[in-house]
Formats: C-alpha cells, structure tokens, sequence
C-alpha cells in the first residue's frame, strides 16, 4: 500500500492540505461514501509519511470496516474511491488557486441566467483586477480574452446593432495570448535542442517573428521570449542582451514561475556559449545567478535549490571571487531546505577551504555531513583524496582510493551511470600515483580517453606535476 498511488498523492500534501482534504472527504457534496471519511481517519495517524506497520492493507481495512474480515477486493476499490477525491481536491485547489477564472465563470453564468445588473456590478470589479494586476503572462491575457468573450456574448444578448468596445478587445487579447504561449514554447524547445536529437516542428513562428518586427507595438511579456528564442536561434549577444534587458525591467512583476523560467533559460544560454569556447559568459553567467539569487528568481518556493548554491560556489571558484563567495555562503545557507542544509553547506564550504589551501577546514567541514543524498557523499568522497594528495599524505590516500572502490561496487542503490565516473576517477588517480614517470604520456592518452570521468581537469594537472 506504500508505493500505490494513492499514498504517493497524498504525500505529496503539505500539513495544511492534508487538513482541508479532510473537509473535502467529509463534505457530502464531493463525497456520500461514509467509508471514505473512516479511511482519512485512519490514514491521519500515518501522515505525512504513510509508512510502518501501521499501513499495512489488513490493518488499514480493520480501522475502515472494524467488524469485517479482511477483503482485497474491497479495500481495492475503496483506495481507487479515495484517490479518486484526493485528485478531484488537487483540482480544485488550482481551480481555487485562479481566483480570476472563478469570477469569470460566474460572470458567465450571469451571462446565461440574464442577470443584468449583477453581470454589470462583477463587470466593473474585473475591470479593476485587471488594471491593477502586474504580473502578466499566458493566463493574465487567457482570462482578458475570456472577459472579452465573455463581455461580447452579453453585448450580442441586448441585441444592439453597434459594435461594443469587446469585438476589439477580444481580437486584441487572443493574438497577445496566442503570441505569449507559442514564443514561450519556442523558447522552450530552442534552449534543449543541444539535448535532443528529434525534429520539432515550430509551426508559424517565423512568420510570427517578421510580423513581431513590423508591429507598432509589442507588450513586453512577449518581447521578452521573442528576443530569447532569437537569442537561441542565432546565437547572438546583441539579441541576448536585448533579452537581459526586458528580463531585468520585468523582475518585479513576473510572476515566480516566469521569472524562474527566465532566469534558467538565460543561465542555459550562457552555459551554452561556454561551451562554444566563449569563456567571457563565466561572468554573465555568475552575475545572472547572484541576481537571480537576490532577487529570489531562483528560489524554489520558500528555498534555495541546493544545486542552485553548489553551481555559484563552483563559477565563484573559477573565477576565483572569493570575497563574493565568503558572503554568498554566510548570506544564503539559511536559505537552503532544511533537509539539505547541513550537506549543502559544508560540502561546499570544505570546497572554498580546499581552494584556500586550508586542508585542516577542509577535514572540519567534511566530518560535519550528515550524507543526505548519495551527491554529498560521492562529493566528500572525491574532496577527501584530493585534499590527501594535496598534503602528501600517500598511504591514507592510496587506503581511501580502494575503500572508495568498493562504496561504488557495493552500493546498490546508485545506477552505472552513476558510479562510472567516479571509479574512472578512482582508477586514473591510482595509475598516476603507481605509474613511473616514463610512462607519462600513456598514462595521459588512457585519462584522455576515458568517459566520463570526475575531476578530469584535475587529473590531468596531477599527471603533469607526478610524472612530468
């Protein structure tokens, strides 16, 4: 019962939407299965986690139906019941979350019901939420053009033989909806076609490009995808920074999701420049992380992405901004989630040390992880032969490499794909190590074509300093 998919949605609730799905359960609106309320009953004593003796099917079925044997079949069908409302509730909970597509429906049903002056009075209230929304994007103009529609279908009800300022509107409000999601989406494929090799077919969008650039007027939400998709297509700084432009004036009204979205695709960008030689982009890429961070583009609700943290820590190394990355540690660990926090923090406060040449802090920092994710502790694994290499110190190095092997042979949790790069790793540095100098450019022709391997640059820089 663990692993159905009832207990996989439920977990995914938070305290405060487990409470209400309770009252979702006990509403009889929603639900006339008494049976049903007995199984969230029983279930609360397990949440959040739904695990341990305790959810065993048989012992679940006894709290639901106290004077019945146990029936497979029953309580077969009463999950599928249960999970059937807990979707229903996620549901309503977006629906809920879209507090402008709630008022519309009603409008509309006022529209239907011929209920003049309540249309007229939610009318004007709407006109008021979106005049004074800011954050305008795919379901700000979905819900404009609704109220278009919406408006134009009262208008044609009072049989008037004018035109009503909604025919424009409504015209207006779906090419701005349609523009926004079809550039969005072309944005979205252009960033991953270095990632996957089937053809998409982009539709009208080069015919939507040239009509963009004879338009006497472009809302910036999306102007803002249209100069990223062309920054995409062409590689070109100059439509790039056009993009960083608009992005940057649009900071404090995009929505988190948008903003996000901006923010990664931009760091994509720069990531992909790099990797076309144009090493310059290690800078545009920090400063577009720093401000992402700042300005919480790149938080994940209330958190800091632990990836998010390591990726800043690893440009400010490279680019050797040790300052900036001393206050980035102390400012934003606290931003961290809690179940990564201690892991994230000193993983990456033991790297900063390593770069100091701190060896000491180095060992501090590694002894404080807790190993929350086989990332840390692969990480910690690698630092720590590092740091033994780097203070000579051979026989604990060489007892680590071989206790590191056999953590990757005999784990079995992480996948090949996994384990590979850090056993290449452990056996490039043992070869260098165990490897006289006159074999040198052996040794480096075997590092070269190995893939994929950690610490490869590293490796390499090691060979050189080990065997000429």
């Amino acid at each position: 019962m663990e692993n159905s998919k009832l207990i996989g949605l439920l977990r995914s609730f938070n305290e405060q939407e487990w409470i209400e799905f309770g009252d979702f359960v006990a509403s009889p609106y929603f639900n006339k299965r008494s049976a049903l309320i007995r199984f969230y009953e029983v279930l609360s004593n397990a949440a959040p986690d739904f695990s341990g003796e305790q959810m065993k099917k048989e012992q679940v079925f006894s709290g639901i139906f106290p004077r019945e044997g146990y029936d497979d079949k029953k309580m077969a069908y009463h999950m599928n019941y249960l999970l059937k409302l807990a979707e229903q509730f996620l549901g309503r909970k977006v629906y809920e979350s879209r507090a402008a597509g709630e008022q519309l429906d009603i409008l509309e049903g006022f529209v239907r019901k011929g209920q003049g002056k309540n249309f007229q009075f939610l009318e004007k209230k709407l006109k008021r939420f979106f005049k004074q929304r800011q954050s305008r994007e795919s379901d700000y103009w979905y819900h404009r053009f609704r109220f278009a529609a919406i408006q134009l279908e009262h208008f044609n009800t009072l049989k008037k033989r004018s035109i009503d300022p909604s025919f424009q509107e409504y015209s207006d409000t779906l090419d701005t909806f349609f523009l926004f999601e079809k550039l969005r989406h072309a944005s979205s494929i252009a960033t991953l076609q270095d990632l996957v090799t089937a053809e998409v077919d982009l539709g009208m969008v080069d015919e939507i490009i040239q009509f963009l650039a004879k338009a006497d007027h472009v809302v910036p939400e999306v102007d803002v995808y249209r100069y990223l998709f062309l920054a995409y297509r062409h590689s070109d700084s100059t439509y790039f920074e056009q993009f960083l432009t608009l992005l940057r004036k649009q900071v404090e009204t995009a929505s988190p999701r948008i903003k996000r979205e901006l923010f990664l695709f931009a760091i994509n960008f720069c990531g992909r420049q790099i990797m076309a030689g144009h090493s310059t982009y290690y800078t545009v890429m920090l400063d577009l992380y720093m401000e992402g961070v700042d300005n919480r583009a790149l938080f994940e609700g209330e958190y800091l992405s632990p990836w998010t943290y390591t990726n800043v820590v690893k440009l400010a190394l490279g680019l050797k901004k040790i300052g900036l990355l001393e206050e980035f540690i102390e400012t934003h660990s606290a931003h961290l989630p809690p179940g990564h926090r201690v892991d994230a923090e000193h993983l990456n406060r033991a790297e900063l040390s390593y770069f100091k040449k701190d060896y000491g802090e180095v060992l501090d920092n590694l002894n404080k992880l807790e190993h929350s994710d086989f990332y840390y502790t692969l990480g910690s694994r690698v630092l720590l032969l590092k740091t033994f290499y780097a203070q000579d110190d051979i026989e604990p190095l060489l007892s680590q490499i071989t206790a590191f092997n056999q953590y990757l042979r005999r784990n079995k949790k992480l996948s090949g794909s996994v384990k590979k790069p850090f056993s290449n790793f452990c056996r490039s540095l043992a070869l260098i190590l165990r490897s006289p100098p006159k074999k040198a450019e052996k040794v480096r022709q075997q590092i070269e074509e190995l893939h994929p391997v950690a610490e490869k640059s590293w490796l390499l820089e090691t060979l050189k300093k080990e065997l000429g």
